[in-house]
């Protein structure tokens, strides 16, 4: 039991070295108001509070 226990800990030990971090190099700069398209999304009609809270004539 104790091997295996060791086996499994060294297994995550040695993956954890062999992680490739990445550096400002080489990551990519976004402007994120580039992602944004206005043109596709399209204003929606909002119903008043009131009408959101009115409840049914039957109850």
């Amino acid at each position: 039991m104790k091997w295996l226990l060791m086996i499994l800990t060294s297994i995550g030990l040695s993956g954890c070295n062999s992680t490739h971090t990445t550096t400002a190099d080489m990551k990519q700069k976004v402007d994120v108001t580039s992602l944004f398209n206005h043109s596709l999304f399209t204003p929606k009609p909002v119903q008043t509070e009131a009408e959101i809270f009115a409840l049914p004539e039957s109850e």
